[in-house]
């Protein structure tokens, strides 16, 4: 059974159909070869009976009248029978024939020996006492069960006639003939060959149609089948490109986001280390003691504005700067980034992170620090400091970082006003590139909340 399971889906749609079908067929060839041979057979045994009923009719029914009056036949009429049956017999190939009573008595036989015994009335003999003609072959008994033989083994046809009274049609006796079959069987047999052949024949041409119909689809399915597959294999090399193609535009973007950091941290550098040091230098190099009149508020607004400027260029260079954190976790560096923050703002900030260590690559911490840092900046920008939390949270797909406030809230519909550092947009952008995704939630008098979601593997 598993053998045929995983053999017959192998075999082409043409193929299983004409296995399949060739077994209905056959199987209903069969049952309609048995069905035309029983109506062959039923046919020739009719044909026969209505023949002999003619014979009785014509040439013994006559003979039988006296009977309408008198239980028995007269030698006369008995002998008129032995006459007609005689010359008769050959050219109808009756080796025997029977004249019944309604009781079961035989009036006359062919075999003397039978005459004025009493039978039991077999089916077909009944029958025939109600005005049936009845007929049926006898291929194992070569006789009857009462006591008529023949010599031989060529079966018989048993045949039962009615026989009507020629004025009141009522029946008076039944005629019992025996037929040799030899010739009967040989038709019969021709003419079953003969339904068998126009049947096959009939049904192997409607298969053989049907095969070439199916096969026709099935080699057109067959060919779908194959371009499908090569458009298939296709769309999955060209799905394989797009993802290395994705892969390495994610690379790329990441090189690049590193890339800008590196860019931020030397700009940062060389906003401290240069113009912040000659500002500072300037600073140094200013006179301590001033002048009266005119040039002490002078030099008291010049001194101002150089250490307003100076503040400036530190705050911008620590803005873009971040601390060294390669070689720390996730949580240390978000934890050092919040630290920085308060003590930039004076302001604190409440940091809630999970527990579990997570193993990140450098770039993608840069990310996330650099969200929590524009983030908190934001905070502080436009909501004075108040609430500020910082929260660190996964599942099983994505790294999500909280950045919230309780401050005013952003109405809807205006515009993101010019954010100090790299801004929202880059920040979008930055997590973008990572396959992660920014979204803000804000609404006046509830504060701000920014979310980062970075997948796990990124």
């Amino acid at each position: 059974m598993a053998s045929f399971r995983s053999w017959w889906p192998a075999l082409s749609l043409a193929r299983q159909f004409t296995l399949a079908s060739s077994a209905l067929v056959l199987a209903g060839l069969g049952v309609l070869g048995f069905w035309v041979a029983q109506k062959i057979e039923s046919g020739v045994k009719a044909h026969t009976a209505a023949r002999t009923a003619l014979y009785m009719e014509s040439v013994v029914a006559p003979y039988l009248q006296e009977l309408g009056s008198q239980p028995e036949l007269s030698p006369e009429n008995k002998a008129a029978l032995d006459t007609v049956i005689g010359k008769d017999a050959a050219r109808l190939r009756v080796v025997a024939a029977k004249i019944w009573t309604r009781t079961g008595v035989i009036l006359y036989a062919t075999e003397k020996t039978l005459v004025g015994h009493k039978f039991p009335l077999t089916p077909l003999l009944s029958r025939a006492w109600e005005g049936y003609v009845e007929a049926q072959f006898d291929a194992h008994h070569h006789g009857d069960d009462h006591g008529t033989s023949t010599p031989g083994k060529e079966p018989l046809l048993e045949i039962y006639v009615p026989i009507r009274h020629s004025v009141t049609n009522e029946i008076i006796a039944v005629a019992e003939f025996y037929e040799l079959t030899s010739e009967l069987n040989r038709e019969l047999v021709r003419s079953q060959i003969n339904s068998w052949l126009v049947t096959a024949i009939v049904s192997f041409t409607i298969i053989a149609g049907l095969y070439t119909i199916v096969a026709n689809g099935s080699k057109t399915i067959e060919t779908q089948r194959a371009a499908l597959a090569n458009r298939i294999s296709e769309l999955s090399g060209l799905l394989q490109q797009n993802e290395e193609l994705g892969q390495r535009v994610q690379g790329a973007s990441r090189r690049a986001a590193e890339a800008t950091e590196l860019q931020l941290r030397r700009l940062g550098a060389d906003l401290h280390d240069g113009p912040a040091q000659l500002l500072a230098l300037a600073l140094l190099k200013f006179p301590s003691v001033t002048d009266v009149g005119a040039q002490v508020s002078e030099r008291q607004i010049l001194r101002g504005v150089l250490e307003d400027a100076m503040a400036e260029i530190r705050n911008i260079s620590s803005g873009l700067a971040l601390p060294e954190i390669e070689k720390l976790s996730l949580t240390q560096a978000l934890m050092v980034v919040a630290s920085e923050h308060e003590r930039r703002t004076s302001t604190t900030v409440a940091c809630e992170f999970a527990s579990k260590p997570i193993d990140l690559s450098h770039p993608t911490k840069l990310c996330l620090c650099r969200f929590v840092q524009e983030g908190l900046s934001n905070a502080y920008r436009h909501a004075g400091g108040q609430g500020q939390a910082v929260t660190l949270s996964w599942s099983d797909s994505f790294i999500i970082v909280e950045v919230s406030d309780r401050g005013p809230g952003i109405e809807r519909g205006t515009r993101e006003r010019k954010r100090p550092t790299l801004g929202l947009i880059g920040l979008r952008n930055r997590l973008e590139s990572f396959g992660g995704h920014l979204t803000i939630s804000s609404a006046p008098g509830s504060g701000t909340r920014l979310t980062a979601y970075l997948p796990t593997g990124a």
